[in-house]
């Protein structure tokens, strides 16, 4: 099986999982993917240049993180997707 374990039912029979249930799951486990590429670097790097921004009074420092997190989110989607598109092809 692709990953998946079998599980027993309750007469003791091997029963497959639900292709529905495993394309939601994997779609699901997609979205959170993406969605934690966006919030992590912008989390980090917007906090970062918050703290520089209050500690300099500079607010160049704000949207540099928030450029790097952009930078960043972008580099980490292309690459996921790339991976994405490797295995699709395989």
């Amino acid at each position: 099986m692709d990953k998946q374990e079998t599980k027993l039912n309750q007469t003791g029979e091997k029963k497959e999982p639900n292709s529905k249930q495993i394309n939601f799951a994997k779609s699901l486990s997609l979205a959170l993917q993406f969605a934690f590429m966006i919030l992590l670097p912008l989390l980090v790097f917007g906090g970062i240049g918050k703290w520089l921004e209050q500690r300099y009074d500079n607010k160049l420092w704000v949207m540099a993180g928030l450029l790097l997190a952009l930078t960043t989110s972008t580099v980490w989607f292309y690459r996921k997707i790339n991976d994405l598109y490797k295995d699709f092809i395989d």
